[in-house]
Formats: C-alpha cells, sequence, structure tokens
C-alpha cells in the first residue's frame, strides 16, 4: 500500500518471549523483514542481531563481542541483517546511531539537561521523535547526512524533555521545549554535522569557504543561545524599552566595526519608524551630549560593543546615563563592564570554531551583531503599526521606492 511500517524493539526479545509473553522467535523475525524503519534500545540490538545471525548460521555470536561494538556499529550490523531502510538506535544518556539509506550513518550525543526527573516513556518519546522527524521530511525517509541529523536531534530531545516529566506525559510547554533541546544540541554538533555547515562551496577559495563555513557556525550558535526563557526575556526588555522612548529621543553608539552596525543600525530604525541618531562613541564628550535633554528620563541609547569594554564607549554610556538616559547594549561579553550600566543588554558567544583571523579582525563577530540588530528590528516592526505605505513615504528612492 506504499506505507511505512516502523518496528519499535524496546524489550530485548529473551524478555519479548519469556516474562512478557509477547509473541515467539518466529514472529518477531517476520516482523522484521517486514519493517521499513527500526528503533531498537541498544541492549534490544544486540539481543535482536545475536537471534538474527543464530537463524541465519545457527550458530550465536559471543556476546562480547556484541557488547565491544559501539551503538553506530551495532546500528550498521542490523541495518545489514535485516535490510531495514533506517535503524534508529537509542542509547539512552549515551545519545543515538542512526543508519539510513546508503549506509549514511551519524551518531548523535544525548541531549544535556538539568535533571532527568523520570526516564517512563522516553523510548516511546524518542520514537516519536523518529516519526515526527519523518513527517517534517514530507514522510521521506532521510537521505543525506543534514537529514539524518535532524532525525537524531528531534529523537533525542523527545526523549530528554520526556525525562523532565513525571510519569512521560506531555505539557502545554512539552512542544518548545524539544525546539529548545534541538537547537542547543545542534549547536554543541561538531560543525560538519550542523546542517548548512557541512555544505561545500564550488567557488572561492579555502579561506572563503572556511569563512562562509564560521558564519554559519556563528548564527547557528547564535539561535540556540536565544531559545531559553532567560534570554527571550532579555529580548523582550530591550525592545519594550526601545518602544517605550519618544520620537527622536532613540540613539545609536558605537566605535570601530561595531560603530559602523551602529551606524546601519540607526538607518534601519529611522526608515522602519524609530527615528534614530547615530553618534560616534568618542563625539558625545566633544558636544554631542547635547543631543539628549538634561534630566531626560525618556532617551535611550543603543550602545555596540564586541568587547563590552571598549574605554570610548563605557565613558560615553557613564556620561549619557548621568544626564538620564537609558542605556541598552548590544555585546560580545555577557557581565561586560557595558552589560553593567545597561538596563538591557543582548550578548552573543562565538562558537570556538568560528575563531576571527588575524588574532581578532572582526568578521564572525559582525555576522553575529548584524544578526541582533536585524533581530531587534523585526521584533519592533512586528509590534508596531508602521505600514508599508509610510515605509514607503520614508523611501521612496531607488529600486526599493519603485517596488513599494
Amino acid at each position: 500500500c506504499g506505507s511505512l511500517t516502523v518496528l519499535d524493539v524496546d524489550v530485548s526479545p529473551s524478555v519479548c518471549f519469556n516474562e512478557a509473553l509477547l509473541g515467539n522467535e518466529e514472529e518477531l523475525l517476520r516482523c522484521v523483514e517486514l519493517a521499513d524503519v527500526l528503533k531498537p534500545t541498544r541492549h534490544a540490538a544486540q539481543d535482536l542481531l545475536a537471534l538474527l545471525l543464530k537463524s541465519r548460521t545457527g550458530v550465536s555470536p559471543p556476546s562480547k563481542e556484541l557488547a565491544s561494538l559501539s551503538s553506530l556499529e551495532l546500528a550498521k550490523r542490523l541495518q545489514e541483517v535485516t535490510g531495514a531502510t533506517l535503524v534508529a538506535l537509542t542509547a539512552g544518556s549515551d545519545g543515538c546511531a542512526v543508519v539510513g539509506a546508503g549506509g549514511k550513518s551519524v551518531a548523535v550525543p544525548a541531549c544535556s539537561i538539568p535533571q532527568a526527573v523520570d526516564a517512563t516513556g522516553a523510548g516511546d518519546a524518542f520514537l516519536g521523535g523518529t516519526i515526527a522527524a519523518i513527517v517534517k521530511n514530507s514522510g521521506q525517509l532521510p537521505k543525506t547526512e543534514s537529514e539524518l541529523v535532524d532525525l537524531a536531534l528531534l529523537a533525542n530531545a523527545a526523549g530528554a524533555a520526556c525525562c523532565e516529566v513525571l510519569g512521560g506525559l506531555p505539557t502545554p510547554s512539552s512542544s518548545a521545549r524539544v525546539e529548545e533541546l534541538v537547537q542547543t544540541s545542534r549547536a554543541s554538533l561538531p560543525l560538519h554535522l550542523r546542517g548548512g555547515a557541512s555544505q561545500s562551496f564550488a567557488v572561492g577559495g579555502e579561506g572563503f569557504a572556511a569563512s562562509m563555513q564560521k558564519d554559519v557556525a556563528t548564527l547557528q550558535a547564535l539561535v540556540a543561545s536565544y531559545s531559553g526563557k532567560e534570554q527571550q526575556a532579555a529580548v523582550e526588555a530591550f525592545v519594550q524599552r526601545l518602544r517605550q522612548s519618544p520620537p527622536g529621543r532613540v540613539f545609536a553608539t558605537g566605535i570601530g566595526k561595531s560603530g559602523v552596525v551602529a551606524r546601519r543600525l540607526a538607518a534601519s530604525l529611522t526608515s522602519t519608524g524609530t527615528p534614530c541618531q547615530f553618534v560616534h562613541a568618542s563625539e558625545w564628550a566633544h558636544g554631542d551630549l547635547g543631543a539628549t535633554v538634561d534630566g531626560d528620563v525618556g532617551s535611550v541609547v543603543v550602545a555596540l560593543s564586541h568587547s563590552g569594554s571598549t574605554a570610548e564607549v563605557l565613558r560615553a554610556c557613564q556620561l549619557l546615563r548621568e544626564r538620564g538616559s537609558d542605556i541598552v547594549a548590544i555585546t560580545g561579553k555577557a557581565g561586560s563592564p557595558l552589560e553593567a550600566l545597561a538596563t538591557a543588554c543582548l550578548s552573543y558567544q562565538l562558537p570556538s570554531e568560528a575563531e576571527e583571523p588575524l588574532g581578532g579582525a572582526p568578521t564572525c563577530s559582525i555576522v553575529a551583531m548584524e544578526a541582533l540588530t536585524n533581530a531587534v528590528l523585526h521584533e519592533l516592526i512586528t509590534h508596531s503599526h508602521f505600514t508599508q505605505a509610510q515605509f514607503k513615504v520614508n523611501h521612496p528612492g531607488g529600486a526599493l521606492g519603485e517596488v513599494l
């Protein structure tokens, strides 16, 4: 009929035949033969592989030999013997191993969770995550390494989220928690397993491709770092402070490459309904403090600094606070002196593989900073009443003006 058949071998065959009274060897072998997808636990996989090999050769392999196999090796052997298109082997706290069409395979570590409350139903949740990943893939079994990773991450995350609640029952926040675990786990994977970062580039030299891969890794790590409730609250506080400022009382400041990003942010905010003036960080103390009104508690200054400790930026923010302005900051160092001066702060941390050239020439840090400013801009637009017609009034020129 064209439907996929999935067999969950959660219990070792020996237990099925004896204590559990769930059938016999002949029936199990027939089910295995019909399965497109096998989802065994590690201990069940060892028992099942021994049973399959014995049924074919008449000799049981040494148990120590099977126990010495890694989860990935065990999953590969199972696929070879059974002919299943997909084998998704779960090894609990050791993660999972997934083998797909053409022998493509991945081993993905388990999700890191603060505390496992109850493991009841974790295997069933892993199976649910496996099936959900297939459904998300348009009902097709994974064929590429990237698709195998997506499936493994979702299955692991579903199992891990199940362990965080009593009784294995889903809660209203379960779906969001699974997605959070997927993003966090993806960010911790080696660069070549993260999906987009593993793709090769058809043009340019080694440095060209490496730079793009680092940028992708930077963005993936950034997305994962903003999936938690604490980070979401920081975003809300940052955006809310900008929304509360009276028209014309928003400023952006920075120095060096961070200043370039701040200048672009000011221009984008201004064109999309939040008038914003850029002031170079070194110019505040040379007369531009006059742009703010002493004692005006409505003004807000967006300060950008990768290090969070740039002297000119810190000095400017101290002077601005003394005049009653609020500071909201974007920085590459959580807990920095700049964050201490800010009412709200969005920080980022570059992943280890996103090493910048020449000991720190701004590249990946600019990608992260631009991504955060874009996200803030989108959030402001989403919650404002600023329309496309108003945007057209602000932007009548160029090709964009013609399209609008």
